[in-house]
């Protein structure tokens, strides 16, 4: 059965603030747009080691050959005195991506990123690609381009 992109996500959290699970919902069913396959909704769940360190694989929220294309994964963080949820999103053209990279959605119909904090731009401009959502990055564009999804 195909599968969407498979991303590693790695993290370490902080052995004090007891965090015990890390769920990556997925809200929506996928559908295989090249044959019947689909995954409906459901959980990954990331074992989290006592040092605080995790690696869980995760698919892409943005694989062209399934759809919805830009769906997000509704994150559980759950620990002793800890319960957060937020939504993210991970993109199919990295193999791995730090959870700490992952930035939260601003809402959930909105599904813009806000920037984290301290955030910086460099002072030299960044070439920008304005291209349809969910259309493929050409091969060749330039590292550190700014793409943008219309």
């Amino acid at each position: 059965m195909p599968t969407p992109t498979l991303v590693t996500v790695t993290g370490n959290f902080d052995p004090d603030a007891s965090v015990s699970v890390l769920r990556f919902k997925i809200p929506v069913t996928l559908r295989y747009q090249l044959g019947v396959d689909m995954i409906t909704p459901s959980t990954i769940q990331a074992n989290i080691q006592p040092d605080g360190s995790f690696s869980v694989q995760v698919y892409a929220t943005n694989d062209p050959n399934w759809a919805p294309v830009d769906w997000a994964y509704d994150i559980v963080l759950l620990g002793q005195d800890l319960r957060q949820y937020y939504q993210v999103q991970v993109d199919y053209h990295t193999t791995n991506v730090a959870f700490s990279s992952l930035l939260p959605l601003a809402a959930a119909s909105d599904q813009r990123l806000y920037a984290a904090v301290g955030h910086t731009h460099p002072s030299t401009s960044a070439p920008v690609l304005v291209l349809a959502t969910g259309a493929p990055v050409p091969g060749g564009t330039a590292a550190g381009t700014v793409i943008v999804r219309t």
